[in-house]
């Protein structure tokens, strides 16, 4: 059986350690609440793209549609100047011109109907995006509080750990209490290391006979290569 002051650090480093666990788990939690977040955006995006895309669809047809005005008044003009040309040629040329003007706005409605159907299907993926998109987020916001609710309940153990650690260490000596703190800041593997086979625990190297014998009283020995503290399960 090992010494009393052995069991009862024990005990703390055991506190201890899940104490280490629960704060390495708490750090990851911003990380993880990042990339909720950044999934988030991704769905926005994805939106946004589409809504962009529609837009400037809708914008290139204003545009168009302000050309075809434009040039439906300039063919309105040519006609009238044309009633009143005399030679032939002269109205030919006009006719032609106007001719071309009709071709250009032609192509120009033909663009327009083609974005047309563009918005229309850029307004229907919107729908659809738009309906996975909540289902995704839904997800990512349940996963969120569940983060919240996590941190909660692990700075909860973590304070009630840190209490009863303050209560067990009232039990320990000044001195182991120090070098234990000191080799726990280190955090080079547990401070407290059984003996095995008559070798450190932590470095697995022999230990010196006179440390072996101190050890096996129940002294407060540490080990002579890595300065672990040493003990005997049984003693």
């Amino acid at each position: 059986m090992a010494a009393p002051w052995v069991n009862n650090l024990l005990d703390i480093q055991k506190n201890d350690l899940r104490i280490h666990e629960l704060n390495v788990h708490l750090g990851m939690l911003p990380a993880e609440r990042k990339r909720i977040a950044a999934a988030k955006a991704q769905e926005d995006a994805k939106l946004t793209a589409i809504a962009d895309s529609a837009r400037q669809l809708q914008h290139a047809n204003r545009q168009d549609e302000a050309t075809i005005a434009a040039l439906r008044d300039k063919i309105t003009k040519i006609k009238q100047q044309s009633a009143l040309v005399r030679k032939n040629t002269e109205y030919q040329s006009m006719m032609a011109e106007s001719d071309m003007l009709t071709g250009q706005i032609n192509e120009l409605e033909n663009h327009i109907l083609e974005r047309l159907e563009k918005i229309d299907r850029a307004h229907q993926q919107y729908r659809q995006q738009q309906q996975a998109s909540a289902a995704v987020v839904r997800d990512l916001k349940a996963e969120w509080l569940d983060f919240d609710k996590v941190e909660k309940e692990i700075r909860a153990d973590i304070a009630a750990r840190e209490s009863e650690r303050q209560v067990r260490s009232r039990r320990v000596e000044k001195e182991l209490w120090e070098t234990y703190e000191e080799l726990l800041r280190h955090q080079d593997g547990p401070p407290l290391i059984p003996v095995r086979d008559d070798m450190c625990g932590n470095c697995c190297l022999k230990l010196t006979p006179q440390t072996l014998m101190l050890t096996r009283r129940g002294a407060i020995v540490t080990c002579d290569n890595c300065h672990h503290i040493v003990y005997m399960e049984d003693v």
